[in-house]
């Protein structure tokens, strides 16, 4: 199929121009897509996704305009296509063309979708409206972030339907003779042949034990049959997924019957149908199924300059540095912040992510992290699935609650989470605050030159992170400095790895980092304890000295071993062998974050520009359909959808700036 031309006159007497040309207001996204529409979205731009022989296809200026005002209304393909037959002004949006211009099929938005996913530049329609807002001198050097829930598309199962779907869908994907095979190893009588549940009495405790037993045996037979034997990648995918939902919910008692454990699965998969959706949270009290939108914008034009999707579980801050990558890529080195000699790389480490002042044998204050879960079935699975349930359920710790790497609203408080760390359960109990009366009024952590001063074996991986920053602080830090860049976020980007990174390319920060949790009982703070960075040492309130242990990756461990002795101990710590304090690699970009923002002015500031951001989230969730409710299943068609409903509204706000081009030069009113 080749691609169609855009009729570039329409008829004098049916085109749509003179029927609703001068009824729609100068500002409204119909004028600018009329007007400009030839230029942002030249039907040349889509030539690479169409072959050069075959039948015409729908004009790609018609289809992507379409796509657009499909995204900005919130409508279905056939709503879509059908409001463009019928109404007036889409025709016009699309360049003036004829009241009688033919409808088309709703499959070729499916299949215009699909050609961009394929392509090289599958977000090229939001490019070029960052291009033009751009060019336009509306996107400045101050970027705000923040991220919404986005809820999937499909419904979350309980294990027992997770477990028969995983095993239906298996069945499916093999082969007549693996079929038979597999079939022959299932004990429980089910043939697997309807979606749902058994019937079975679900008030009866027994029947429901046997049947969640049953279900978890012919789950591990067809594993068995599978391991070590040569399949397709489709049936490798299948026993993946099947090992993954095994795994995570199912156990083996000391009596050999499977049952459901207690709690919820570090990274839990929740459906089969799409695999890729999470349990996440908003705040500690509200919870979702689905994925994290994330953006970035300009405040001073409320333009969206980039956006990500994330399954639900995933932390803000371990996208940040992505969103804000316009502003850092003027070096060669990407955000890892490290050479690639480098031992650290950065921004991967748990420097202060989950690192906490908790003692070393009391749990008072301290919070666990579990990982990041995930499916451990592996991802070799060119032609053989090796499948095996031990490895599946491997470090699966199971919490109390939903783990979802992050929540990501506002001003929760204690309650904000990801403020000091990368991993998925990291929460506000970081390595920050050092210095008697921490954070109030002068910077915490004394030295502030590096990670520490006194060499050792372990330390020297950190002193490599060091001259890889320093590096990257030659490159982008006048720059951004000059420009006076800044980057305003919550809590959730808080931490000390996106601070620093901040630091690094000479951003200003204006992302709030929250002090050290208060620990249970009144016990000593982290923010009482002076952190000399200089000498690698942390001394107590008590005026006791103790070094600061580096591990490979640069984080610290002080251990105080004279605190059986000291008369403070009761106000210090439980713990029978003494306080232990965390001091992670990013300790002075914490301390100077905490430090920047008691400032009167640095408040003010992210008063009135964080907000804004919420308003522009409000715009992109206005229409359910397509907004907050996914239209799509699988991450990277949910992205791409959210990357589209960002080109569209882009494209409303040049209209409502009154954006035009002259002489081929965008400029505004």
């Amino acid at each position: 199929m080749t691609a169609g031309v855009t009729p570039n006159q329409a008829d004098l007497w049916r085109g749509s121009a003179g029927v609703v040309g001068d009824r729609l207001a100068p500002e409204s996204v119909w004028v600018l897509l009329h007007r400009e529409g030839h230029r942002l979205f030249p039907d040349a731009m889509f030539e690479d996704l169409f072959s050069s022989r075959g039948r015409r296809s729908v004009p790609p200026q018609v289809v992507a305009v379409v796509m657009v005002l499909q995204r900005l209304f919130g409508l279905s393909d056939r709503e879509a296509v059908e409001a463009f037959e019928f109404d007036v002004r889409w025709k016009f949006a699309a360049g003036g063309l004829d009241l009688d211009f033919p409808g088309f099929s709703h499959t070729v938005l499916v299949a215009m979708r699909a050609r961009l996913a394929e392509s090289d530049r599958p977000r090229r329609i939001f490019e070029v409206t960052l291009g033009a807002a751009k060019e336009a001198g509306l996107v400045g050097h101050r970027r705000v972030l923040d991220s919404t829930p986005l809820y999937d598309a499909v419904a979350t199962m309980d294990t027992v339907t997770l477990v028969r779907s995983a095993i239906r869908g298996l069945l499916a994907v093999a082969d007549d003779n693996l079929e038979l095979v597999l079939r022959a190893g299932l004990v429980s009588g089910d043939d697997y042949g309807l979606a749902g549940k058994p019937r079975i009495d679900w008030d009866d405790q027994p029947a429901r034990e046997q049947l969640i037993d049953a279900v978890a045996r012919d789950g591990i037979g067809c594993l068995r049959v599978l391991e070590g034997r040569a399949v397709t990648p489709l049936v490798a995918d299948a026993a993946e997924l099947l090992a993954t939902v095994l795994g995570q919910d199912l156990v083996e008692g000391d009596d050999g019957v499977f049952r459901i454990v207690w709690g919820v699965a570090p990274d839990r998969v929740i459906s089969t149908v799409d695999p890729d959706t999470r349990h996440g949270h908003k705040t500690a009290a509200r919870g979702f199924d689905g994925y994290k939108g994330h953006i970035a914008i300009d405040p001073d034009s409320e333009i969206i300059t980039d956006t990500t999707v994330t399954p639900g579980n995933v932390g803000d801050g371990e996208v940040a540095e992505n969103l804000i990558r316009d502003l850092t890529d003027s070096d060669d080195t990407d955000s890892d912040d490290s050479d690639s000699d480098d031992t650290d790389s950065d921004d991967t480490d748990s420097g202060d992510g989950g690192s906490d002042d908790t003692d070393s044998d009391d749990t008072d204050g301290g919070v666990t992290d579990s990982g990041d879960g995930g499916d451990n079935a592996g991802d070799g699975r060119a032609d053989t699935a090796s499948v095996n349930l031990a490895d599946s359920a491997d470090g699966e710790d199971v919490d109390s609650e939903d783990v979802d790497g992050g929540r990501d609203d506002s001003d929760v408080g204690d309650n904000a989470d990801t403020v000091g760390g990368e991993g998925p359960k990291a929460k506000d109990t970081d390595t920050g605050g050092g210095g008697v009366g921490g954070g109030v009024g002068r910077p915490v952590v004394v030295g502030g030159t590096g990670v520490g001063g006194r060499r050792s074996a372990r330390g020297r991986g950190v002193k490599r992170v060091q001259r890889a920053n320093q590096k990257l602080r030659a490159k982008t830090r006048a720059a951004n400095a000059a420009a006076k860049t800044k980057v305003y976020g919550d809590s959730a980007y808080g931490s000390g790895s996106f601070q620093q990174h901040l630091t690094n390319h000479g951003i200003d920060s204006r992302c709030r980092t929250q002090r050290p949790a208060p620990r249970p009982n009144g016990l000593f703070n982290k923010d009482l304890f002076i952190i000399d960075l200089d000498n690698d040492t942390v001394t107590c309130p008590a005026g006791d000295t103790a070094d600061i242990d580096r591990t490979a990756d640069g984080d610290g461990t002080a251990r105080f071993d004279q605190c059986n002795h000291c008369p403070m101990r009761a106000n210090c710590t439980t713990s029978t062998t003494g306080r232990t304090i965390k001091v992670g690699v990013h300790e002075p970009a914490l301390a100077e974050a905490r430090h920047a923002q008691t400032n009167p002015e640095w408040q003010d500031d992210y008063r009135a520009v964080r907000p804004k951001v919420e308003r522009k989230i409000g715009h992109l969730m206005l229409r359910r359909h397509g907004g907050r409710r996914a239209r799509v299943r699988g991450n990277p068609k949910v992205d791409a959808d959210f990357n589209l409903l960002a080109a569209a509204h882009n494209i409303r706000r040049l209209a409502t700036l009154e954006a035009s081009t002259t002489n081929g030069q965008w400029t505004t009113a």
